[in-house]
């Protein structure tokens, strides 16, 4: 690995995508990088499935491929045979470029103990890399493996050339086109350069960038801050009641789920130290705008801003998409959207962790499909219900009815 040697011709190149693209285009018309399916074609006749575990490659007792670190470094491209098919390489050595932009498959859905980095790179500014590398051990190594890195990195990453014969070839190259707001950079360009393939137009799997709009964004705004009896307003409120009744302290609140702010500045109110924690980057973008004293105006002509009767130093905002352990444990625990989240086992299997001993969570459910019921499967083993009640709030349709649990440790 630090050896100096003559330059190994026959040893795969380490590029980023831009740099494959470049090379493809330099050598002349038809050149181009494979997508994903063509890379399933080129790696032949495999093991079945019903095989179990004997049908991936890292199983094998003969592995006839550089991963899992056996070379400490690249090998020629030639080293191990060719495919059925006729092709090398196809397993290990680098990474493979491929066209497609990363996204879940049919049936995609997240597992609630997986901290899951997939979901986020689903936002068209991240290509598909097959085949794994000389150091992927695990399921990187695995056949399985479908990974992915934005356009600009190179580590152990090759590309193969392929070429079409005719002008415009009908693949299924499947490109993301969902526009993703970013925190801090808003709606960025996605340029594509596919010129000499049918690109197959496909929205996020990711349900929260679907979500993310400015129609949405409007709408949650009217909810919050349109409406005296909103069901941010009416929430924070019985919080405060529900402190009070079962004697919870209040140097901490943590909001899940803060959309636009409105339930965190309440909060701010009666609680020392607030964190609203939001998925939407264009949500947690306003709530941070009207913290930082900015007027927000709305399609409609309505202005808003806050007053100040909130404690706006006491509250911080993360854009987060799962409980993570930066998650400390608080005395009220406010849960408003499991009604939009992609995965809601996944926040609630920590709710007990991040509710102290002597606090309480709160839940709220809009349409009243998560109640008592629903939650005690997710979180009996640790917490126990102590007050299930219908809560009028106001909204577009005039009066509706959220339904509010309260839950202890046990």
């Amino acid at each position: 690995m630090f050896d100096v040697i003559d330059m190994p011709w026959d040893w795969p190149v380490e590029v980023n995508y831009h740099e494959a693209k470049a090379f493809c285009k330099w050598k002349g018309q038809g050149y181009r990088l494979p997508i994903e399916a063509e890379h399933n074609v080129m790696r032949g006749p495999q093991i079945s499935t019903k095989k179990g575990t004997a049908s991936d490659i890292i199983f094998q007792k003969e592995i006839h491929a550089n991963i899992n670190c056996q070379y400490g470094s690249s090998t020629p491209v030639n080293m191990f045979p060719p495919t059925k098919t006729g092709f090398y390489d196809v397993f290990g050595n680098t990474w493979e470029w491929v066209e497609d932009h990363f996204n879940g498959l049919n049936g995609f859905h997240t597992h609630f103990l997986y901290d899951d980095f997939s979901s986020p790179c689903f936002d068209g500014k991240h290509n598909v890399i097959l085949g794994g590398s000389w150091i992927s051990t695990g399921d990187e190594a695995s056949r399985f493996a479908r990974y992915a890195f934005r356009r600009h990195f190179f580590q152990h990453c090759g590309f193969r050339l392929a070429r079409s014969l005719t002008d415009k070839v009908d693949l299924p190259a499947r490109v993301v086109d969902t526009d993703v707001f970013v925190l801090g950079s808003g709606v960025q360009a996605n340029k594509i350069y596919l010129d000499n393939l049918s690109v197959h137009h496909v929205k996020s799997t990711n349900t929260v960038y679907n979500y993310d709009t400015l129609e949405t964004l409007e709408g949650i705004l009217e909810l919050e801050f349109g409406f005296r009896e909103s069901l941010a307003a009416v929430i924070t409120s019985l919080c405060w009641s529900y402190c009070n009744h079962y004697h919870v302290p209040t140097n901490s609140a943590v909001h899940l789920g803060t959309a636009t702010g409105r339930g965190s500045f309440e909060l701010s109110k009666h609680f020392s130290q607030v964190l609203g924690v939001e998925m939407c980057g264009r949500l947690i973008d306003a709530a941070i705008s009207l913290k930082s004293g900015q007027q927000i105006t709305c399609k409609n002509g309505k202005d808003i801003s806050l007053n100040d009767s909130y404690n706006l130093d006491r509250i911080i905002f993360k854009q987060l998409t799962w409980v993570s352990n930066e998650i400390d444990s608080h005395d009220l625990v406010l849960i408003t959207h499991l009604d939009r989240v992609q995965n809601p086992k996944a926040w609630l299997v920590r709710v007990w962790e991040i509710t102290k001993p002597k606090g309480i969570a709160v839940i709220a459910s809009k349409d009243g499909s998560w109640n008592k019921e629903s939650l005690h499967h997710h979180l009996s083993p640790k917490l126990k219900c102590v007050s299930s009640q219908e809560v009028p709030f106001e909204d577009r349709d005039g009066e509706s009815n959220a339904v509010v649990t309260v839950w202890k440790h046990k």
